[in-house]
């Protein structure tokens, strides 16, 4: 299934995309480079944020993955974030996300 948003951003701003997780059935959400790398860089999140989504996990439920995305320069980019089990090919795919950002100076 693809799902797709978009977001506005400006130089230097962040935001943080969470994804519905199922990790106890082996997907792991994995990025994409954007299409434009000039223009925003993803990472996966760590830190409070990361931990926040695995405190009062029940055992054996899955949790949701965040990627931070940061607006590094002016301009458009498309970022995939693919849901999929690491050691199957990359072509099967059981999610995507496709995130549209437009970027825009201070």
């Amino acid at each position: 299934m693809t799902t797709s948003s978009s977001i506005d951003l400006r130089v230097g701003d962040e935001t943080d995309v969470r994804l519905p997780g199922l990790g106890a059935a082996g997907y792991r959400w994995e990025q994409q480079e954007p299409t434009e790398p000039d223009v925003v860089d993803v990472a996966r999140a760590t830190g409070p944020a990361a931990a926040d989504a695995q405190s009062g996990d029940a055992p054996g439920s899955s949790r949701d993955e965040s990627f931070v995305i940061r607006a590094i320069g002016p301009g458009q980019a498309t970022v995939r974030l693919l849901q999929r089990r690491p050691w199957e090919g990359p072509e099967n795919v059981l999610n995507e996300h496709v995130l549209h950002v437009r970027v825009t100076e201070r």
